[in-house]
């Protein structure tokens, strides 16, 4: 039997791969907090599935992380833009400054979040999420406890038509 090893440190523990015969085994290897550790090996880790689908997202970002977040914040930048010509709707965040992400926070004049993003899903096939987005003291400070906020999230994988929809789906129902 053929046995090849090696393993990463990070932060919080190994993360260990071991080789037989070619069959590649995950092992993961946490600190918890009294400082001994937590051996998790393969899918008998809680949450083993959220481990993985991170790996794989690094593993498919691989060098590419600058050029999928500046398309992502082209995409970003130009929404914005186009909803400060509509005048019933409010968007939340420092909309100047220059290291946002690209995630748009916005309410409607007249209408709830969760109606809101029930009209752009039921009336455009457009998916967004509404209300507090597990993040009550945000929604506390910005004054929205009470009707929470529709968030948009773009990516690399976003193009300039799905968000022009968007835009004109905002005005239609704005309007």
């Amino acid at each position: 039997m053929a046995l090849r090893e090696q393993g990463h440190m990070c932060k919080t523990g190994i993360f260990h791969i071991s080789h037989v015969d070619g069959w590649k085994r995950e092992q993961y290897i946490f600190k918890d907090r009294s400082g001994g550790n937590a051996r998790a090996a393969g899918g008998r880790h809680k949450n083993s599935h959220g481990i993985a689908g991170l790996l794989a997202g690094v593993r498919y970002v691989g060098g590419n992380r600058e050029l999928y977040l500046n398309q992502a914040m082209e995409l970003t930048d130009y929404f914005l833009e186009e909803l400060r010509k509509i005048p019933s709707i409010q968007v939340y965040g420092d909309l100047e400054c220059t290291t946002r992400t690209p995630v748009v926070a916005l309410n409607a004049a007249h209408m709830g979040s969760s109606e809101l993003a029930f009209a752009l899903n039921e009336n455009y096939g457009i998916c967004v999420r509404a209300g507090a987005h597990c993040a009550p003291l945000m929604h506390e400070a910005l004054g929205t406890g009470d009707k929470g906020a529709v968030r948009f999230s773009f990516s690399h994988m976003n193009t300039m038509e799905e968000v022009e929809s968007a835009v004109k789906a905002l005005q239609d129902i704005c309007s």
